[in-house]
């Protein structure tokens, strides 16, 4: 998650951005006219992704003026078109001129396409192969309503996935387990233990149509899951998961580990694998040619059919880095910078610093968004000790705006039309910012807030403690709003902790109910009770020492309780006997 020791900016051109608070420069390259070729607009003035399409119409406009300017006395344009009089000719041109201008606007009104994820279906992290987080849905917008509320039975949800009305997530504990529960009714479809696997979890399921594809920590292996009932239908032997995502094109699957790999989703073969060198937590991303990575400190790209490295350069990162693939744009973390890499050969199109970052976000959903006109980049902490979230010009890679948040820790942002959603850490706050200004359109106070939220089927649904909730536009929504009433509610006292919790329990059926503590790698520290309880509220004093609790590291904790169907889980700031 930290920056690699010795830092050095690279040794390329620098213009500076004029923004020198928050960010220290912005390198571009430039755009090339054809030889031959007078552009009639700055090249810096067309989106680069726009280019390919752009520049061809500007220069056919170009060529259509001509005839207007030069002509000869006979009547015949350049080019020997006879049978066309003086007159028509400057009739003619105009007539192509106005076609011309018109398909040029054209071109330039659709702009910019990011490879939006589908709204129906979230089917793999971050909603698609290109990983750009992004829905254009410009009709779902704040302010929000809950519609319904699904437990996840889990004491500290991990991000999770949609397809066809169900929700796909995973649990820690001994061993992970991947999880369906119903969206609608919250009720558990199937779970699956995974073998070999226990700790902590940070694994986003893959979904297709007949396929749930998981795996968890510790583990040995990718499994695939029936989707319907959950049963293993095969598995290959690729090494953890934790923190490792899979990333599905067509009948293949991509994942990587220390070496990516290219798995037939038939049954399970390899069909191609390449070494990275290297073990990190990190996963892929795909556009329609290429799979990029960016891990072990280089950012590199492998082509999809046989895995032949394509290209390869210099990055700062080592794990937990993203790379988004636009339509003719890579935008790759590094290290408290982003840049924006051609993906044809690898050569950096801008790269904007922040030396304010301290600790960047490193999250296995990743630290970033890309919408048509902006890309969205998330910082753990700076200098302040907050966390902050940056909005750069796709295009030039300046600043347009950046959101301070009021305490330390952000997650993976979300685009959903004009909002991006965003949920913090340490205040455990859920955030709408105008997309335009950076500017908090609405927010909701959570239990516990987690990885990324995710859009589907006009409907966000957001990690808050142990149950994912549904929000509906209120404009929109016509469900009727259902009571959150969990099952089971803990409170903690006092926090920070030496030897003594004070615990209150309130149960709303008679449930078999475990209390203890786990250390963050999500391992039980401690078992303070198991036992079955009674419907009510009930308070309960933990004297560690006094039951054998040996001494603990200080630091922090987490306190669940757990039922078979539910757990809610506190935060224990432990100071130490």
């Amino acid at each position: 998650m930290l920056p690699p020791e010795g830092l050095v900016p690279l040794q390329t051109t620098v213009e500076e951005t004029g923004i020198s608070d928050s960010i220290s420069t912005t390198r571009r390259t430039g755009c090339i006219v054809p030889p031959g070729r007078r552009s009639l607009l700055p090249a810096s003035c067309i989106p680069r992704d726009c280019q390919n399409i752009a520049k061809p119409l500007i220069f056919s406009f170009i060529d259509c003026i001509q005839p207007v300017c030069t002509h000869d006395t006979t009547g015949r344009a350049p080019g020997g078109a006879d049978g066309i009089s003086e007159k028509e000719v400057p009739m003619i041109a105009c007539f192509r001129m106005t076609a011309a201008a018109v398909t040029l606007f054209l071109a330039f009104s659709t702009v910019v396409s990011v490879h939006p994820a589908a709204a129906q279906n979230w089917p793999m992290v971050n909603g698609a192969k290109e990983r750009t987080s992004y829905v254009d849905d410009r009709q779902f917008q704040p302010p929000l309503q809950v519609s319904g509320a699904a437990a996840m039975l889990s004491a500290n949800i991990n991000p999770f996935s949609y397809y066809d009305g169900v929700l796909y997530g995973a649990r820690q504990g001994d061993p992970n387990h991947a999880v369906a529960v119903d969206a609608a009714t919250g009720n558990v479809l199937w779970t699956f233990a995974i073998p070999g696997t226990n700790a902590s979890m940070n694994h986003v399921p893959a979904v297709t149509e007949e396929l749930v594809l998981c795996g968890g920590q510790h583990g040995t292996a990718l499994y695939a899951l029936d989707r319907q009932s959950g049963t293993e239908l095969w598995s290959t032997p690729i090494g953890a998961l934790y923190t490792r995502n899979v990333l599905i094109d067509g009948g293949r699957a991509y994942v990587m580990t220390d070496t990516v790999f290219c798995i037939d989703l038939a049954d399970g073969t390899i069909l191609w694998s390449y070494d990275i060198g290297t073990n990190g937590n990190s996963t892929p991303t795909m556009d329609e040619n290429a799979v990029y990575a960016n891990i072990g400190r280089r950012l590199f790209a492998l082509d999809k059919t046989d895995g032949t490295e394509l290209w390869s350069i210099e990055s700062y990162e080592r794990s937990y880095a993203q790379v988004i693939a636009g339509d003719d744009t890579l935008y790759a973390s590094n290290a408290g910078a982003v840049r924006a890499v051609d993906p044809a050969d690898g050569s950096i199109f801008w790269e904007t610093e922040f030396p304010e970052i301290k600790v960047p976000a490193g999250l296995a959903t990743g630290c970033m968004a890309l919408a048509p006109d902006i890309v969205c980049y998330t910082a753990w902490r700076d200098t302040a000790g907050v966390a902050v979230l940056y909005a750069l010009d796709r295009h030039t890679g300046v600043l347009s705006w950046k959101h301070v948040f009021a305490g330390e820790g952000l997650y993976t942002p979300l685009i959903v039309g004009e909002y991006v959603y965003v949920g913090d850490y340490e205040h455990d706050v859920f955030y709408a910012l105008h997309r335009s200004d950076g500017t908090t359109a609405w927010q909701m106070q959570l239990e516990q807030t987690t990885p990324q939220a995710i859009f589907a089927d006009g409907t966000l649904f957001v990690a808050d403690g142990t149950s994912v909730l549904a929000l509906k536009n209120t404009a929109s929504s016509v469900d009727q709003v259902v009571p959150r009433r969990p099952l089971l509610t803990m409170s903690v006292a006092p926090n920070p902790a030496s030897d003594q919790l004070h615990i209150r329990l309130s149960l709303q059926r008679r449930a078999h109910v475990r209390i203890s503590l786990y250390n963050l790698l999500g391992r039980e520290v401690a078992l303070f009770s198991e036992s079955v309880l009674d419907p009510g509220s009930r308070s309960f004093r933990w004297f560690l020492a006094a039951t054998g609790v040996p001494e603990l590291s200080p630091g922090m904790y987490l306190l669940t309780a757990r039922t078979a169907e539910y757990a809610v889980t506190n935060r224990v700031m432990m100071l130490g006997r």
